[in-house]
């Protein structure tokens, strides 16, 4: 990290090493389970699960005026969705996933749905968890709920 301010440097050094240390109690967990070693995480890897589910955890109410360029953003998408195939959507974190707080589902537009994530599920939604981002089923099965709780 590139910055003169101490504080700074001194803030992301302890970041780093409360990372490691946490990488090193997830190491002693996996040799107690008898976990092996091709399923362990790396330390890249077990980094970006963190950061990916603090960036998830809880965020504060957007200002009005940035849900209204996302509600202009999202109609551009759709348009341009609606000709081309979209992404595969990856699975959030186990600890994201299960953490029961902020998993609303949202109802799309007439031309966006998708395939249900569920595992399990092959129905088609148009439905979304707004956290996760992933389509699920809520006419005919609530699979909502059960993508939400193990």
């Amino acid at each position: 990290m590139r910055t003169k301010k101490w504080t700074v440097r001194v803030f992301a050094q302890l970041l780093d090493m409360a990372c490691c240390n946490g990488r090193i109690e997830y190491q002693r967990l996996c040799e107690q389970s008898a976990t092996p070693k091709q399923q362990r995480l790396d330390l890249l890897t077990f980094k970006m699960d963190i950061a990916i589910a603090l960036i998830k955890a809880e965020t504060a109410p957007r200002s009005k005026r940035l849900r209204e360029a996302e509600v202009d953003s999202d109609e551009e998408e759709a348009q341009a969705s609606a000709t081309k195939r979209g992404k595969v959507t990856a699975l959030p974190p186990d600890d994201v996933r299960y953490n029961m707080t902020g998993h609303f589902p949202e109802h799309q537009k007439l031309g966006s749905h998708n395939r249900c994530g569920n595992p399990g599920c092959s129905g088609k939604s148009r439905v979304k968890c707004l956290k996760c981002g992933i389509f699920l089923c809520l006419q005919n099965r609530n699979c909502v709920m059960d993508f939400h709780t193990r």
